[in-house]
C-alpha cells in the first residue's frame, strides 16, 4: 500500500448511519438544475409544466421528488429496470402527450440514437452536480501526495 487513506462518501441522506468510525467519511450534496433539451430541438421547458418522467434507475421516486421539487408536475411515469431503455414507439407515444424528462444517466442511451425530430423536441435531461466540501478534496491530495512516499 502507498500510504493513501480510507475513507468514503456518503449521499445526502435522512437517516443514514454513516459508520465511518476512524475513517474520514464525507457528505454529497446533488444540486439539481432545471430540466434541459436533450438536443437543441427542444424549447425551454418552464417551470410548473406537466411532464413525464422516464427513469431507468433503482429509486426513481428520488427523481420524481426532485422535479417536483424544482416545481415540475409529474403526471405521468415511465419507470424501466435499473439500466432499462425504453423502446422508440413507446418514447413516441408519451412525448406526444408531455415532454419526458430523464436523468443524465438515463440520456446516454438516447444521445446518439437517430430518434425523430418530433421526439427529440420533448426529450430532457434532469442534470445534478454533485457537491462535495473541501476537506474532501483535501484529502484526496494527501492520499496522492503520500501515495508516492513508501
Amino acid at each position: 500500500n502507498g500510504g493513501g487513506t480510507d475513507g468514503g462518501v456518503m449521499q445526502d441522506d435522512p437517516g443514514t448511519d454513516d459508520g465511518a468510525g476512524a475513517r474520514p467519511c464525507f457528505r454529497m450534496s446533488l444540486k439539481p438544475a432545471a430540466p434541459v433539451g436533450l438536443s437543441e430541438a427542444a424549447p425551454p421547458l418552464p417551470a410548473g409544466s406537466e411532464v413525464c418522467l422516464l427513469a431507468g434507475i433503482g429509486n426513481p421516486a428520488r427523481v420524481k421528488h426532485t422535479l417536483e421539487s424544482l416545481g415540475f408536475r409529474v403526471v405521468s411515469e415511465l419507470v424501466l429496470p435499473d439500466h432499462g431503455e425504453a423502446k422508440v414507439g413507446e418514447l413516441l407515444k408519451q412525448a406526444r402527450q408531455l415532454p419526458v424528462v430523464m436523468t443524465e444517466k438515463d440520456a446516454v442511451k438516447y444521445a446518439d440514437a437517430r430518434l425523430p425530430r418530433e421526439l427529440l423536441q420533448a426529450l430532457y435531461v434532469l442534470k445534478v452536480d454533485a457537491e462535495l466540501p473541501a476537506p474532501f478534496f483535501n484529502e484526496v491530495l494527501a492520499g496522492v501526495e503520500n501515495s508516492g512516499k513508501a
